[in-house]
């Protein structure tokens, strides 16, 4: 719809796109509802699907103000401006700051968050977003919602290097360096946002920042429920390779070397508009996702292998030959 203009599309484009975040919300609100304990994981998790409704809410209206399907009593670039916001900041980060409280003491040995501190940067979001859209919305300036993304994504930058300079018990290098230079990336977006350089801190946030915090855990999890799986299915006895063998550092550390790529190559772009850039940004986006598919297809590869051989030494002692 918006590559072609094609107003015919826009209506069912948000209808399917509503549709995906309202059934995320119906898979996961009920477990957040049901369970018991980490009170502040619970609130955060249901905190962030309900950014997620407004993202989705705000780029459904969007598409059918652009379609002429319906008259807004707001203009626009402020509807997309709360649009951005509430996903990178709502959703997304929200969701990262959260999960990294439980999963950053775990992976990388790094100290846990202390409740009140994260509580108050929930705090933050929880009122402080609504009210700098609601700002925005009224045909304000933009400089509440800028300052109040670019506070808040500085100080879990921040937060982020100051627990692994300080980790009693450092570990998972491949993961520590994802995360290291994904909130560096992200701190500089935010210093970027302040600065009115919307275009800038939108392509360092959006298309290198988040992918490295998020892309650095989405392999440490793969490799641990393809572990999980193995489990599973050899049961209790069998000897199971440690989750360093189902996903390799050295497998890590190229996904980790092409994301850097386009950590390069897309800033350069921007500063310096040419097509060899573009392109060659363009090029090394697609590498970089191609390169992490691969990876995570590499962990089912090696898990199917150890499964073959362990079959395979299961039944060679009963075919081997003699009564």
């Amino acid at each position: 719809a918006l590559q072609r203009s094609v107003r015919a599309l826009f209506a069912p484009a948000s209808m399917f796109l509503s549709a995906a975040f309202v059934l995320l919300a119906g898979m996961t609100l009920p477990g957040l509802i049901g369970a018991g304990g980490q009170r502040l994981l619970r609130s955060g998790l249901g905190l962030s699907i309900a950014g997620a409704l407004a993202t989705a809410t705000c780029g459904a209206i969007v598409s059918l103000a652009l379609a002429g399907h319906i008259a807004t009593p707001w203009p626009l670039p402020a509807l997309v401006d709360v649009h951005a916001a509430c996903g990178v900041l709502g959703w997304i980060l929200l969701s990262l700051v959260v999960v990294g409280r439980v999963v950053m003491p775990m992976f990388q040995g790094t100290a846990t968050v202390p409740g009140p501190v994260l509580a108050a940067w929930l705090g933050s979001v929880a009122f402080g977003l609504p009210l700098a859209a609601a700002v925005r919305l009224a045909h304000a300036h933009d400089f509440a919602l800028r300052m109040l993304l670019a506070g808040l994504a500085i100080a879990f930058a921040l937060g982020v290097l100051w627990l692994q300079a300080r980790a009693p018990h450092a570990r998972n290098a491949p993961l520590r360096a994802f995360w290291r230079t994904g909130s560096i990336a992200l701190g500089a977006a935010a210093f970027a946002l302040a600065l009115g350089h919307g275009l800038f801190a939108g392509a360092l946030a959006v298309a290198v920042a988040l992918p490295l915090l998020a892309c650095g855990m989405q392999l440490e999890i793969a490799a641990f429920l393809g572990w999980i799986d193995l489990h599973r299915r050899c049961g209790r006895g069998t000897r199971l390779p440690p989750v360093q063998r189902l996903l390799p550092d050295a497998d890590r550390w190229r996904v980790l070397a092409g994301l850097l790529a386009v950590a390069l190559l897309l800033p350069a772009a921007l500063l310096w508009p040419s097509s060899p850039l573009v392109q060659a940004s363009a090029v090394a986006i697609v590498a970089s996702r191609a390169l992490l598919w691969w990876t995570l297809r590499g962990v089912r590869r090696r898990a199917a292998r150890f499964l073959a051989d362990a079959d395979a030494t299961a039944v060679s002692p009963r075919t081997g030959g003699g009564p």
